[in-house]
């Protein structure tokens, strides 16, 4: 069943739509004019119960992703340009950057080429630097996972304790080309024995 159909906002001509989030009664969507590659991105937030333009927050950069969570909308930036930036859900007002400040592989930044990130009430998850990472938005620091890398399609994905990190589907360099699941904890010793057994 249709619910809406989105007339009172004119896309311009030759848009290209990055991502949509929803989230809070309201529907984000990032959008690029003309070129993707150059610094022209675009938001607008409509209504998600009748359409309606709610707001247009102003994003000084190019995004790769939009997640919502905690009553807050999170703008990460594309190819390493910019910042991660937040927002009110509810309002569009700019929250300011989120930095990522100090992890235990040192000063790291939020973003890089074309990784999303996702929101929890209490982190981010993201790529950090060149590799898969949180940020605890609590004011915490941020966590890498090293020798791991988020694909450019998903970063790591929370849930049930873990994280979980898809195997690449580009030619980008990896060190691990399979799925990972990361959980807390003293790593355990690595295998001593034949590494491959015959089966019946």
């Amino acid at each position: 069943k249709e619910i809406w159909v989105r007339k009172s906002f004119d896309f311009p001509a030759a848009t290209s739509i990055a991502t949509v989030a929803l989230g809070s009664g309201k529907l984000w969507v990032s959008y690029y004019l003309k070129n993707r590659f150059l610094n022209n991105c675009k938001l607008v937030v409509f209504s998600a119960a009748d359409g309606q333009v709610a707001f247009e927050p102003l994003f000084p950069g190019m995004t790769s992703a939009l997640t919502l969570a905690g009553g807050k909308a999170y703008a990460s930036p594309q190819h390493g340009e910019g910042a991660c930036i937040a927002f009110d859900a509810g309002t569009g007002k700019d929250l300011g950057e989120i930095k990522a400040g100090t992890s235990n592989k040192g000063v790291t930044r939020i973003g890089g080429k074309c990784t999303p990130i996702i929101a929890t009430p209490n982190l981010l998850s993201a790529r950090l630097a060149a590799c898969s990472g949180v940020l605890n938005l609590d004011g915490g620091k941020a966590v890498t996972f090293p020798s791991t890398r988020p694909t450019c399609f998903l970063p790591p994905v929370p849930s049930y304790a873990r994280f979980y990190l898809l195997a690449p589907s580009c030619n980008c360099p990896y060190l691990f080309r399979s799925h990972l699941a990361l959980g807390a904890g003293k790593p355990s010793s690595p295998a001593t024995g034949e590494r491959l057994a015959q089966g019946p």
